[in-house]
């Protein structure tokens, strides 16, 4: 009797991509992301079987329950059963236009608010930043994260490697698995019969580039939600394609299988552009306001503020939460699309009135800070008047 032929897995992992702001301003994607969640949220509800990433940030959550928080609790639940994925990251970055500090407190802002929801994403996922700087898997293992999820830099090295998953080495020596969507993030289902057999090539290809066996296909694009009958169309696509078994997952299924797998070991930056996905380093120098801006404000925090802050809770005075509050609007200009200096003249416009309101709260807690800390300086028995430098 003839054994049967062991049919090669897909595993399907549903997410959307949201920039925050970009060809509209916040206000306007806001409403579609609203309208997007409203719908995850009621097909979460019903459908056992339903996920779906959010795309790696925490920020598009706070934005839709800012108008819908009677929602709150049905997206707890969905979280905390691990149906949707948050986090690690509180807004996607460009990773070469902000500071490192920046970038590990977005990363630490992340899983404080993701935790708060009951469950943080613990896989890197960075697909849409243009190009990944060398101390990332350094900067994610600070984190107890030991994969990465990208799209673009990675061309170069995918085409040398004939592979799109390789072990990146940090300059400190940290690693981690590196998954690259060589497709793209957002790999369309066929629905006419003659898109069957194209669909089928599509996927023995991108099979020659997984190490693991097993093929991980990204669904969903740029701000809109999966299709809600999603096991429905699986279903129906293995009829037509008897080769493949799909079945919906998650990042973290694929990793298990990502972490056993042989792997080529890279280090440096992943910074080369190629036919598929562009690097756009020309971002780089536009809007050059927007750059001086964040540099200036970014200096106020982690020079002054911060260090002053501290000395002055030493002293009992605790301006932390003002910190946290400064931290919070810098980070929300640095989403790549903004820091980037690719939107529309009113985004540009709304981020340098959020880098004033970050600065305005840095400046206080700095003078604040030094006043707390003069009080406390005396000079028993002595004659003049006390000199604080800092």
């Amino acid at each position: 009797m003839a054994r049967a032929t062991a049919k090669a897995e897909v595993i399907v992992v549903p997410h959307t991509h949201w920039d925050r702001e970009w060809y509209l301003t916040f206000e306007e994607f806001r409403y579609w992301l609203v309208r997007a969640l409203d719908q995850v949220v009621k097909h979460g509800e019903h459908d056992p079987d339903f996920r779906l990433v959010l795309d790696g940030q925490v920020l598009p959550l706070l934005d839709y329950l800012a108008i819908r928080p009677e929602q709150e609790e049905k997206l707890r639940k969905l979280i905390e059963s691990g149906r949707l994925q948050i986090g690690p990251w509180y807004t996607q970055p460009d990773e070469f236009l902000v500071s490192g500090e920046a970038l590990i407190r977005n990363l630490l802002l992340g899983h404080r608010i993701a935790h708060r929801f009951g469950s943080v994403m613990k896989d890197g996922y960075i697909p849409d930043s243009f190009g990944h700087l060398a101390q990332l898997p350094q900067i994610l293992q600070g984190f107890g994260i030991d994969t990465v999820f990208i799209m673009r830099g990675a061309d170069q090295i995918c085409e040398n490697i004939g592979k799109g998953e390789f072990l990146w080495q940090g300059p400190d020596g940290s690693e981690v698995f590196v998954h690259v969507f060589t497709e793209g993030y957002d790999v369309s289902l066929p629905c006419e019969p003659a898109e069957f057999p194209v669909f089928a090539e599509k996927l023995a290809a991108l099979f020659e580039k997984s190490c693991t066996g097993t093929l991980l296909l990204p669904l969903g694009g740029d701000h809109r939600e999966p299709p809600t009958n999603l096991s429905e169309i699986l279903s129906a696509l293995e009829e037509k394609l008897p080769k493949f078994r799909f079945r919906l997952g998650t990042l973290s299924d694929y990793v298990k299988l990502l972490r056993r797998a042989p792997l080529r070991k890279v280090t440096g930056e992943l910074r080369s552009g190629g036919r598929r996905h562009f690097i756009l380093s020309g971002v780089y120098s536009t809007r050059i306001m927007i750059k001086q801006q964040n540099a200036a404000v970014e200096t106020w925090i982690e020079k002054y503020a911060e260090p002053l802050s501290a000395l002055a809770y030493i002293c009992g005075h605790d301006l932390t939460p003002f910190v946290s509050a400064a931290w919070e609007l810098l980070l929300q200009n640095h989403a790549h699309d903004s820091i980037c200096g690719t939107g529309v003249d009113e985004v540009h416009r709304e981020m340098l009135v959020r880098y004033a309101r970050a600065e305005a709260v840095a400046r206080t807690v700095t003078q604040e800070a030094m006043r707390i800390i003069g009080e406390r300086m005396s000079m028993p028995n002595q004659t003049g008047i006390p000199v604080l430098v800092f």
